[in-house]
């Protein structure tokens, strides 16, 4: 029966009360998209009519499926006059939420436009800063403007972050896989507690000095050969500096609250310079060039130490009583050619 009753449903100008709903809207959707102008009105109707109806999976389903984006402003005016205030509440609830996960550029432009159009007032208090012609918005305290490979655009300088300096409440910012060469533009983000500049091109670090709270800080995968300026990190936690080209350890004798400290895949031939650090818990080395070690034996909590992949230096461990306590990983390393 299927058959006659699409016959009839497409002679009675696509009327949806002759057809079930979950059989007539992906119909509608697709006589859109290849151009049905009669399809595409009464699609929208069906769209409006459904938003009105104020049903929360409803309102996410049609906000995900990116259809609310099909009205125009008159539909969305009318549709704005008519919700009623609950039902309003909650869609722009949905869309806020959906507005903070990085979308592609294109949906969230037409979302943020929506949103404009049911509450104005709402769409101006959300936070936000501004990259190429891209808006990001700070959910939570936080601001993520990871690399997206939709949207194919890399940041080479945090200038180009339109309103960062603003961000002085920020509490988390993560700036990860794109090709900035030094930190810089943080002065005023002095509430910030992580910070995740991993997979740059950063050669120095710097530019932190205000950055008191810190408490995470991430700069793995970029291009630094020295640890230093890092002495006004008393907050600091957890430090990570893998895959860099940094030769020797130093320049963190004042990070007395560091617990956890990454230095995998460099070029360190030494440990030393860790005899301060009282609280380090772990301590991670992987694949260094090591052959010698200084001054593990005073770091009385430290737990877990992995030093797998350097040179055999079994043998450097025999003097340390710490085995009850202590977690050490480590194998020779292996021939590279």
């Amino acid at each position: 029966g299927h058959c006659s009753n699409l016959q009839v449903w497409a002679e009675n100008d696509y009327n949806t009360n002759l057809l079930r709903s979950n059989i007539s809207f992906p119909l509608l959707k697709k006589l859109t998209e290849v151009g049905d102008i009669k399809a595409r009105n009464v699609f929208k109707e069906e769209i409006v009519r459904r938003t009105l109806g104020g049903y929360k999976q409803v309102l996410i389903y049609l906000i995900q499926a990116h259809f609310l984006e099909l009205l125009n402003e008159d539909e969305l005016t009318f549709l704005s006059n008519t919700l009623d205030s609950n039902v309003k509440n909650s869609l722009t609830h949905i869309i806020v939420e959906e507005l903070m996960i990085n979308l592609p550029k294109k949906h969230k432009a037409s979302l943020y436009k929506i949103l404009s159009f049911l509450d104005e007032e709402l769409a101006n208090d959300l936070v936000y800063v501004e990259c190429g012609d891209e808006k990001f918005f700070v959910n939570n305290y936080s601001l993520n403007l990871t690399f997206d490979i939709r949207n194919k655009y890399r940041i080479k300088s945090m200038t180009e972050i339109k309103g960062l300096k603003k961000l002085t409440q920020l509490r988390s910012l993560k700036i990860k896989d794109h090709s900035l060469s030094q930190i810089s533009g943080l002065e005023d983000l002095n509430s910030l507690e992580v910070l995740d500049l991993s997979r740059n091109n950063i050669k120095e670090i710097r530019g932190l000095n205000k950055c008191s709270k810190l408490r995470d800080l991430l700069l793995g995968d970029n291009e630094i050969k020295e640890i230093k300026n890092l002495g006004f990190l008393n907050c600091l936690e957890f430090l990570d500096l893998r895959f860099n080209n940094i030769n020797k350890i130093g320049g963190l004798e004042k990070l007395r609250n560091l617990k956890i400290l990454s230095l995998d895949r460099n070029d360190i031939t030494k440990i030393e310079g860790l005899d301060k650090l009282v609280n380090l818990e772990s301590l991670s080395l992987l694949e260094n060039k090591i052959t010698k070690i200084e001054g593990i034996g005073k770091l009385v909590n430290l737990k877990s130490l992995n030093v797998w992949g350097n040179n055999d230096i079994n043998h450097l461990f025999k003097k340390f009583g710490h085995s009850g306590r202590l977690y050490v990983e480590y194998s020779k390393k292996k021939n590279s050619h």
